[in-house]
This record gives structure tokens, C-alpha cells and sequence, in this order.
């Protein structure tokens, strides 16, 4: 009770408040009065809102729990806490092939509010409630802020290979037929054209122009099936990150088997250290492959501060049902954490690829997202991948991107 309030009245509201058991207490203090329980104090002459109790708060356990999310009225707080603590990913869930909890088992899809920042709608509508009943309430609402991030997960997309990692791009062209691929391949490795992943100069350009930061988050992971990386040791790659992270904010990005262990994510953020000159303490899991509450744990023993992960792989909208950071509340240890969450509604292979968005579509689905997050104050984080500039596989999403950001930072998007 005592997070869920500190989100809504400190952090959102900026309001404050006192919480008390005490009924003659409450009567008794000054000021703006809210009563959360099943049942109405007895008391006939003193001004209040009533919020009613629908038990979740009270549980200890992680048992179903099912609610209009939509609705505004009823347990309001027993919504936001169900949602910030992501409490139906404690229960029993079909795994995807990746180990992930799906956007579709989620509350939020089945009752088709997922791209609504629903949690954020809840208490700007309480906020209201209460400014009806006591107008001089000092109430504020956050100010909307924009930050694009960039996975690196392939800094290059033919250079900086072993041999035999090379050979096996050649054949694997070859076997699919791909002859235009294997052109632009030797042209590459011959230095006659530039690797066609290797974008950087562009992001630095486009978002110079905005005059809007933004942050990498770096796969440094042993060579694997989902962790195709350059070899953090290779001093060509080392380079790359000092010269970006002189420019753009690092972070790790914990790689593919990394999500349940500690010690790799230690080895992969100290390397980030070396390699960019600056201490790490953002994170965000490559494949978005985290488990609660086991993946959060680990990042606090690992001396992660924020984690950027808290989104679907496969569909836009807002996991959390906020598009503002809250703190991560540990439901198995009852307690509220340091480890400051950042959710994120837009990525760019989840609109692709997952979803299958033309690019118009995406534009239009996003805008729509964007303007939501503008409404409620939040922070809209995008998330882009510098191979998703590759005009092969990705023709027309270098457009997508920039009207995404027109949006993002524009006063009317």
C-alpha cells in the first residue's frame, strides 16, 4: 500500500500524503481526505473520498486476480499495484521459444487497453476526483520527455568477423542464393563501400539536428546463437564504444544467456567499463529475456541502478500500463526496491517483424501511442537498433524512424 501510494501521490501527483490506521486521526487532520477500505467510516460531517478495497493490497500471496482495468472507479490502487508489479508474470504462463512472457497472456491485451497508458489514466483521474472535492489541493502533472535508445547488437554487419565466421557468411549466402549479398560483402571487406550496419555517423547527425540525447545500450556477450556481437576485445570495437560513449550515454545490454546469470552480467558491464571509460549502471536484457523476479534481483546484485527492459517483444503498447519510471517492487521479498524501471511502448523489430506493420501503419499506431504518452506526462523511450538503418532488409524504415522522431520531439506529435 505504502509503494503503491508514494507512486500515485509522490512521484505522479507530487502531491504527498500521510497514511494512517487510525480513524480519529484521520478525522481529526487537516487537509485533503481519501478513505480506502471496503466499508464507509461511520462519520457524517467530514468532506472525503472513498476508495473501495477490493483485498488485493492485502494478500501475501501472488493468487489471480482479475479486474475491469478500464473501469476508473472501484480499487484504483489494487489496479496500479497489479500492474507496476507485473504481479500476473508471478503466476504460471506458456513461455514463448525464448523463455519470455507474452504480450497476448498479459490483462492489459486481453482486455485490449495494452496501448493505453492505463495505470497513468487511473490517477490522472483520481487526481481530478480529488481536486473536485478539495479545489486548493496543490496537485502538479510531470512534464512529457522524449529519450531514443539504440540496441548495438551487430556494430558491424560483414567487418570485424574471425575467418571462419566469414567463411560461414560466404557460404550461407551462397546456399541461399543471396548473390547480391555476396557482393556487397566483398565490397565491404575490401574497404570499397561502408559496412552497411555501421550507422553511427548518422544517429550522431540526426539527433544533433533534434538536439536530443540519447543512450546505447552495447551486447558484449560470448559469441553464441543469439549473441552475434564482435569480440569485445578486438581494439577496432573498443574504439567504437569509447568514441560513442564520449557522446551518447552506455549501458549493457545483458546478453542471451546472461538474464539468470549474475557473473556473466558482471564480466559484460566491467568490460563496458574498460572499453567506454565510464561506470555502468543501465541495463537493458538482450531479446528483452528477463524473469521475474529472478532477472530484477540480479541486477541489483550486480550494481545495476535502471533497467530499460520492461516492454513485449511483440507488441507495442505499455507492459506496466505506465509510461513513467516507478521503482521495482520485489513481490516474492514484499518489498520495494532501488531498481529504477523505465518502460518503453516502441520498438523497431517488434513493429516489423512481430507485428508486420507496413510502414505507414507503424507511423500511424505509434503517433497514436506518442500522443497518449504527451497527454499523462510520460517518458516516451523508443528503441531502434543501428542495423534496423540497413536499406536491404529494412528499405523504408530510416523514413519511419525520422517521422517517429519528428513526433517524439515535435510540440504537436
Amino acid at each position: 500500500m505504502s509503494y503503491t501510494l508514494r507512486h500515485v501521490f509522490n512521484r505522479i501527483l507530487k502531491t504527498g500524503f500521510v497514511l494512517t490506521t487510525d480513524s480519529e486521526e484521520w478525522e481529526s487532520a487537516v487537509g485533503a481526505k481519501l478513505w480506502y477500505s471496503k466499508n464507509p467510516p461511520n462519520i457524517n460531517h467530514v468532506k472525503y473520498l472513498h476508495i473501495v478495497a477490493d483485498g488485493l493490497l492485502e494478500n501475501r500471496d501472488t493468487t489471480p486476480y482479475s479486474a475491469d482495468l478500464l473501469e476508473m472507479d472501484g480499487d484504483i490502487f489494487s489496479k496500479i499495484f497489479f500492474m507496476l508489479s507485473r504481479h500476473e508474470e508471478y503466476l504460471p504462463f506458456e513461455p514463448d521459444d525464448h523463455g519470455r512472457f507474452t504480450a497476448g497472456q498479459s490483462q492489459a491485451f486481453k482486455q485490449g487497453v495494452l496501448e493505453l497508458p492505463i495505470v497513468d489514466m487511473l490517477i490522472r483521474n483520481l487526481g481530478k476526483k480529488l481536486l473536485a472535492l478539495f479545489p486548493s489541493l496543490p496537485i502538479a502533472h510531470p512534464t512529457y520527455q522524449f529519450l531514443p535508445t539504440f540496441d548495438i547488437d551487430h556494430a558491424r554487419a560483414f567487418g570485424w568477423k574471425p575467418v571462419w565466421r566469414r567463411l560461414g557468411g560466404w557460404m550461407r549466402d551462397i546456399t541461399q542464393g543471396r548473390f547480391d549479398l555476396i557482393s556487397e560483402r566483398w565490397k565491404t571487406i575490401q574497404g570499397k563501400q561502408k559496412d552497411p550496419f555501421d550507422t553511427f555517423d548518422y544517429i550522431r547527425q540526426v539527433h544533433r539536428k533534434k538536439k536530443v540525447k540519447i543512450r546505447m545500450f552495447w551486447l558484449l556477450g560470448q559469441y553464441g546463437k543469439y549473441d552475434k556481437n564482435p569480440s569485445p576485445s578486438l581494439p577496432e570495437f573498443k574504439k567504437l564504444i569509447r568514441t560513442q560513449s564520449e557522446i551518447h550515454d552506455a549501458g549493457i545490454h545483458p546478453s542471451y544467456a546472461s538474464h539468470l546469470n549474475p557473473s556473466r552480467v558482471i564480466h559484460e558491464a566491467r568490460t563496458l567499463e574498460s572499453s567506454s571509460g565510464f561506470p555502468i549502471t543501465h541495463s537493458r536484457f538482450h531479446f528483452l529475456r528477463f524473469r521475474l523476479p529472478e532477472s530484477y534481483q540480479l541486477l541489483l546484485e550486480t550494481g545495476m541502478q535502471e533497467d530499460y527492459s520492461m516492454a513485449f517483444s511483440d507488441h507495442i503498447g505499455f507492459r506496466a500500463g505506465t509510461a513513467h519510471s516507478f521503482y521495482w517492487y520485489d513481490l516474492k521479498n514484499e518489498e520495494e526496491t532501488t531498481l529504477l524501471i523505465h518502460p518503453f511502448p516502441l520498438m523497431d523489430v517488434t513493429l516489423k517483424n512481430y507485428m508486420g506493420l507496413s510502414h505507414e501503419a507503424a507511423i500511424e499506431r505509434s503517433a497514436q501511442i506518442i500522443r497518449q504518452i504527451r497527454t499523462y506526462g510520460g517518458r516516451c523511450v523508443l528503441t531502434w537498433h543501428n542495423s534496423s538503418f540497413h536499406t536491404r532488409d529494412w528499405e523504408g524504415w530510416q523514413s519511419v524512424y525520422e517521422q517517429l522522431l519528428e513526433l517524439g520531439t515535435g510540440k504537436n506529435g
